[in-house]
């Protein structure tokens, strides 16, 4: 098991590099499946359609198009131990979350990785930054003792102009 350190590094380099081993933005399912073979979990995100599927490698979820490209990537952290591919196997590995705000903060520092605060997520009790050239979203809770923690991780494409085709 990693620990809360190793997790924010590779999180930060994640929003540094906008990859998880094959797994990136506008990939095609077909290349991710390659290296980590099935997802764990799959389910249609609309109802009586197959496509768009939401994708699941262990707590890393992935909105996959019906052109079967990656339009999401969501790390679902808020979990005090969380299941995540290996970037180069896609085996499974556990990581002790727990990140806080400052723990997060120094491993984009320390990846070299530009961030700033995204206003329009911040409310309540919710921080939210955003980092890297893929403006990766790093959304936190503002726990009762004042803590922040980290919540989740994620990266979309704001427009999507889908290449898929009817079968002629």
């Amino acid at each position: 098991m990693t620990s809360p350190a190793d997790l924010g590094n590779r999180l930060a380099r994640f929003a540094c590099t906008g990859d998880w081993g094959p797994l990136t933005m506008n990939r095609p399912l077909e290349q991710i499946t390659r290296v980590w073979g099935q997802p764990t979990g799959a389910m249609a995100v609309r109802r009586n359609r197959a496509w768009p599927q939401l994708l699941t490698y262990g707590d890393i979820e992935v909105s996959v198009c019906r052109c079967r490209h990656v339009d999401m990537i969501c790390i679902q952290t808020w979990r005090e131990h969380i299941d995540l591919p290996a970037p180069d196997t896609g085996a499974i590995e556990t990581h002790r979350s727990c990140l806080t705000y400052e723990a997060v903060l120094a491993a984009l520092v320390t990846e070299g990785c530009a961030w700033e605060p995204h206003p329009q997520l911040t409310f309540g009790s919710q921080r939210a930054l955003l980092a890297g050239p893929f403006s990766t979203g790093f959304v936190f809770d503002v726990l009762d003792d004042g803590t922040v923690h980290l919540n989740v991780v994620s990266v979309y494409r704001p427009v999507h102009h889908c290449e898929w085709r009817p079968p002629a």
